[in-house]
C-alpha cells in the first residue's frame, strides 16, 4: 500500500486569497482597532526594584565574640549561647505576597510625581480609572446592607481565649478582593536561592509612586522579619526588665533597713537576744536580695546579647530607582500580534466559506 503526502496548491490558495482579499483586510482592521481600543486606554507602567541580601544566621554565638570580654564582666557566658533562624530567607517573599499587606498598602500614603501625598487606594483607583459610583455598585447587596448596618469593619477579630486566639478572620467586599488580585501581579517579591537575593518589583502607572511603594514594600518587609525574629528576645527582655526593677527596689529596701538596724546599735555593751535575731533576719533578707538582684541583673545582660544576636541585618544592595521611561504596556506588539490573528482568523473564514480546503490541500 502507497504512503500518501498531503500536498498543497498554492496557485489556489493564492486564488481563494485574492477573491476574499477584502473582508480578510476588514477582519485585520478590526482586530487592530479592538486591540487599540484596549491597550490606549491602559495607563503607562512604569517598574521599579529594589533588592536586598539577608543574613544568613549561623548556628553559633561566634558572631559575638567581640561582646565575649564585656559580657564576662557581668558575669554572662556566652560560648554556650546558639541560634537558629526563625523565618528562612526563602519564605522572606511570602511576607509580601499576601493579603494583609496588600490590605496594608491600600491604607497608606504615597507620593506621586506632583509631590504630593495621596492614600494608595484613592491613587490606584484613579490611575486605573476605576469609577468610584461603579466600584459601590459592586459591592452587592450583603455589602451595602452590612454598611448600612454599620458593619464595615473588614476584620473581624476572634476572641482570646478561644481556640484559635491571636488569628483574625479578614472580610473583603468583591470589589477591594478585585483590587488586591490586580495588586498581585505589579507587586512581586521573589527570592534568587542561588545568591539568596530578595528582590521586590513594582509596576505602576506613576513612576514616582512606583519607587515609592517599592521602599515601603522592602522596608515592610525587613520590619516584619526582624520583630518576627526578635519577638520572644524582646518579651524575655522587657519580663526580665520589670523583674529587676521590683529586685533592684527591694534589694535598696533591705539594703536602708540593714543600715538603719545598725545604727540603733553601735553600742558593744548592748547585747539583747531579741536584737540579735532581728538582726540575723534583717541580714539574711539582705544577702537574698542581693543574690536575686545580682543573678537577674546577670540574666538581663545576657538578655541583651541575645537580643541584639537575633536582630537580623539587611544589606540593601539595590535602592529603588525612579524610572525615567515606561515598561508597559507594549502597544506596537499587541497590535502587531493581533493584526497576525486578524490575518489568520480572516484567511479560515475565507476558505471556509469558499469551501476551498479540498482544493488546496489534497493527498497525492
Amino acid at each position: 500500500m502507497e504512503e500518501k503526502e498531503l500536498n498543497v496548491d498554492f496557485s489556489a490558495f493564492w486564488d481563494v486569497l485574492k477573491k476574499g482579499r477584502w473582508f480578510i483586510v476588514l477582519t485585520m482592521l478590526l482586530f487592530v482597532i479592538m486591540a487599540a481600543i484596549d491597550v490606549f486606554n491602559q495607563p503607562n507602567e512604569y517598574t521599579s526594584t529594589t533588592s536586598v541580601m539577608p543574613e544568613l544566621e549561623s548556628s553559633s554565638a561566634g558572631g559575638l565574640s567581640q561582646f565575649a570580654g564585656l559580657a564576662s564582666l557581668a558575669g554572662v557566658d556566652l560560648s554556650s549561647m546558639s541560634s537558629s533562624d526563625a523565618v528562612r530567607p526563602d519564605l522572606y517573599p511570602s511576607v509580601i505576597n499576601n493579603t494583609s499587606f496588600f490590605l496594608y498598602l491600600l491604607e497608606q500614603d504615597v507620593k506621586t510625581t506632583t509631590n504630593a501625598k495621596e492614600n494608595f487606594l484613592d491613587f490606584y483607583i484613579g490611575a486605573y480609572e476605576l469609577e468610584k459610583d461603579t466600584i459601590t455598585h459592586k459591592k452587592g447587596f450583603i455589602s451595602r446592607l452590612r454598611e448600612s448596618l454599620g458593619i464595615v469593619s473588614k476584620i473581624v477579630a476572634i476572641p482570646k481565649d478561644s481556640s484559635a486566639a491571636g488569628n483574625k478572620l479578614i472580610y473583603l467586599p468583591k470589589y477591594e478582593g478585585e483590587i488586591i488580585e490586580g495588586l498581585k501581579e505589579k507587586v512581586v517579591a521573589e527570592m534568587d536561592k542561588k545568591t539568596g537575593i530578595i528582590r521586590v518589583t513594582i509596576q505602576l502607572p506613576d513612576p514616582v509612586t512606583s519607587a515609592y511603594v517599592a521602599k515601603l514594600s522592602m522596608n515592610y518587609l525587613t520590619d516584619f522579619v526582624t520583630k518576627y525574629r526578635t519577638e520572644k528576645s524582646r518579651q524575655d527582655l522587657n519580663f526580665l526588665a520589670q523583674q529587676l526593677s521590683e529586685a533592684k527596689e527591694k534589694y535598696y529596701s533591705t539594703q536602708s533597713k540593714k543600715a538603719q538596724y545598725s545604727d540603733q546599735f553601735q553600742s558593744p555593751t548592748i547585747r539583747l537576744q531579741a536584737a540579735d535575731v532581728q538582726r540575723e533576719r534583717i541580714e539574711s533578707d539582705y544577702r537574698v536580695a542581693s543574690s536575686f538582684y545580682t543573678e537577674l541583673f546577670k540574666q538581663y545582660e545576657s538578655a541583651k546579647v541575645e537580643l541584639q544576636k537575633q536582630t537580623p541585618v539587611f544589606k540593601t544592595l539595590q535602592h529603588p530607582v525612579i524610572p525615567y521611561k515606561k515598561s508597559g504596556p507594549r502597544r506596537v506588539i499587541a497590535l502587531l500580534i493581533n493584526s497576525i490573528l486578524g490575518l489568520g482568523f480572516g484567511v479560515l473564514v475565507v476558505m471556509l466559506r469558499k469551501r476551498a480546503f479540498a482544493k488546496v490541500f489534497y493527498m497525492k
